[in-house]
């Protein structure tokens, strides 16, 4: 239900995007992420416990609006790293052969001027992660693709370098709700619905180009 609700949220933004053409801004940069996991279940078992983990990647963002004057806006935001770090009750796990993972976003902003030179910007949405994992160590090989829903709060400060290029520095926060893994075993294969408890942060500094 949580899945088909943030599907239909995402179609729904998604259809109005063609009418915010008047005011957009573009912006690329990198972030660091600081994950908590509290647990992770799945058919009523308990996965996980007590995991952190850390990542490094790049995004690329876009903001579009009504008018320079709209204050409501549509947020989406396209992100590609790997995890640099992980702790699973207390014991740091090896990530060197992680896989480089994606997530995208899409949401609703809005922007408030602070003075001449800079401008805030907000955006609440909705976000789809997707790890995917190949072990070749065993015969047949054994694949785990993992896709996540979560909820997004982000805050961003935007300053000014000229008359279209931004400065930007924000943070988000990711509320992780439920997802699907699926297991492939040679020409067998197996998905399992599992929910996470935890949270997310993120902050991360990029450039943007207003147009």
């Amino acid at each position: 239900m949580k899945k088909t609700a943030i599907t239909l949220v995402i179609i729904a933004l998604l259809t109005s995007i063609p009418m915010f053409g008047a005011t957009s801004k573009v912006s690329v940069g990198g972030f660091y992420t600081s994950e908590t996991i509290d647990s992770i279940s799945a058919g009523g078992t308990v996965l996980t416990t007590d995991a952190k983990g850390n990542s490094l990647g790049a995004y690329v963002k876009g903001t579009s609006y009504f008018s320079p004057s709209s204050p409501i806006g549509v947020s989406y935001m396209a992100r590609f790293g790997k995890l640099t770090s992980l702790k699973v009750s207390g014991t740091s796990m090896d990530v060197s052969d992680e896989p480089i993972g994606w997530d995208v976003s899409l949401g609703v902003a809005f922007q408030q001027p602070i003075n001449m030179d800079a401008f805030f910007e907000g955006a609440i949405g909705v976000m789809i992660a997707n790890d995917s994992e190949t072990d070749d160590s065993t015969s047949p090989s054994t694949s785990v693709t993992t896709s996540l829903y979560s909820f997004t709060l982000l805050a961003e400060l935007n300053y000014a370098l000229n008359q279209t290029t931004f400065l930007n520095v924000g943070i988000q926060a990711i509320l992780p709700l439920s997802g699907t893994m699926k297991a492939s075993i040679g020409g067998f294969s197996a998905s399992q619905d599992y929910s996470v408890d935890g949270f997310t942060l993120s902050p991360y500094v990029g450039v943007s180009m207003a147009f």
